[in-house]
């Protein structure tokens, strides 16, 4: 995906994602947004250096796409805009939501190897992914923002609830069909929507 260079070329594209997914609403009822689309707006936003309009903007999105579960290039722009914005505890909470999404991606960004303790299966992207994500969305983090999120990696809190998501995907490549397996599913979905405090 190529990010347009210039600001005012990127919030030309905000407000034409966000008119075509008005249209959608108005045609259909609801979004049938295939090429992804809503997952750029709030990135897009952070790029102009509008953090109070991302922030509205995954407010909406939130509200609009309750049964979503995003993509990981898109909460790791959330994460910043929260951090920004001085909420560190929501920013904490997204972070992690990010970090079990896409462990690569938290990964790349801290500039650290990760390797995946267990073959992901369709609920954890590979790193692939992450390295799809534009270059651009990554550099947003720089400075203090990317001291925090690297404090956040290698706290105690978030690698004890690492080795738990690494031993429930453990787990699940060798528990079969049943009961056992589905709890261990809800367990690993319930991390990725995780929220402290």
């Amino acid at each position: 995906m190529k990010i347009p260079k210039r600001t005012e070329t990127i919030k030309k594209h905000i407000e034409k994602y966000e008119k075509y997914l008005q249209s959608e609403k108005r045609k259909f009822g609801g979004y049938h947004d295939g090429g992804g689309i809503r997952y750029l707006i709030g990135s897009y936003y952070m790029l102009a250096g509008d953090i109070e309009g991302a922030l509205q903007y995954y407010k909406w999105f939130k509200k609009a796409f309750q049964d979503d579960g995003g993509e990981p290039g898109q909460y790791l722009s959330w994460t910043l805009a929260l951090y920004k914005s001085g909420d560190l505890k929501k920013a904490y909470s997204k972070f992690l939501q990010t970090l079990f999404k896409n462990p690569y991606v938290i990964a790349r960004l801290i500039g650290i190897d990760y390797v995946l303790p267990y073959k992901p299966g369709s609920n954890v992207p590979t790193k692939e992914w992450s390295d799809w994500i534009p270059d651009e969305i990554y550099n947003l983090w720089d400075g203090e923002a990317k001291i925090w999120i690297k404090e956040s990696f290698y706290s105690e809190k978030t690698q004890e609830l690492l080795i738990k998501f690494n031993d429930l995907g453990k787990k699940l490549e060798t528990e079969p069909v049943g009961p056992k397996r589905s709890k261990l599913v809800d367990e690993l979905f319930a991390m990725k929507r995780i929220e402290i405090g």
